[in-house]
């Protein structure tokens, strides 16, 4: 529910996504916006505004938000908890 991204912020890893069910983000969003602030954390509706290149954050998205992105986009997959 947020833990992994929340220790790799506090490790200094930035721009980190999150890519989840819209029920578990609502989660995970205020889990992480309680513990780091809602300034380091950015969802779906708000990524709009900027680029998320340059965000040292957290971003909470909806999975089909995969498809979104380029081939060799993400350094490092994650998959937790899931069959």
């Amino acid at each position: 529910m947020g833990t992994l991204a929340y220790f790799c912020n506090k490790m200094g890893i930035g721009n980190y996504h999150i890519i989840d069910l819209h029920y578990i983000n609502a989660v995970q969003q205020y889990l992480l916006g309680s513990l780091l602030g809602m300034e380091k954390v950015r969802t779906y509706s708000s990524r709009q505004r900027d680029s998320e290149n340059d965000f040292a954050g957290v971003c909470v998205l909806p999975h089909f938000t995969i498809f979104d992105k380029p081939d060799g986009y993400f350094d490092l997959v994650v998959n937790e908890d899931s069959i």
